[in-house]
């Protein structure tokens, strides 16, 4: 499970960008590869886990879920 921080999310077109905290790479996000309830859409900044997979035009996230921070 790899972790990161959403760089943008276009909610009219339904994909995004996550930026991975160890390597700084983007990966590709679509709205379908969202694991979380009631989900509308990512924002800028939210913490996410996600798994990487090889798609269509090379990585991009799958199981995306948020990271709450603990206190």
């Amino acid at each position: 499970m790899e972790s990161g921080k959403m760089k943008f999310f276009d909610i009219d077109k339904g994909f995004g960008i996550i930026v991975r905290d160890k390597s700084k790479e983007e990966i590709y996000v679509h709205h379908s590869a969202i694991n979380i309830d009631g989900y509308v859409t990512l924002t800028k900044g939210q913490r996410l886990s996600f798994d990487i997979v090889e798609g269509q035009h090379g990585k991009q996230a799958h199981n995306v879920k948020s990271l709450l921070l603990r206190a």
